[in-house]
């Protein structure tokens, strides 16, 4: 039996961005498999642009991110999907 990797599942679509002021982003990571949701205002603006300003970001890139929003941000057990495409 083949083990589960989390990285082969990891894709920009997981992150979604907007902008909260000057220089900071409120950015919502939605795990792919478990649809777990951490949201974190980062102020990190390299963290932002090797993932939002990217037509295909790297897997590094992506993983940094998502490991400062897990990091630093607030875990949402109950946050829909409605509520994650209207954010």
């Amino acid at each position: 039996m083949a083990r589960f990797n989390s990285k082969d599942h990891l894709v920009k679509d997981c992150f979604r961005f907007k902008q909260s002021g000057t220089g900071c982003y409120k950015v919502m990571y939605r795990s792919p498999l478990r649809g777990l949701t951490y949201i974190a205002i980062v102020t990190d603006m390299t963290l932002i642009d090797k993932v939002l300003n990217e037509h295909d970001p790297t897997l590094k890139a992506m993983i940094e991110l998502r490991s400062h929003i897990k990091r630093n941000g607030h875990f949402y057990p109950n946050f829909f999907a409605k509520d994650f495409k209207n954010f």
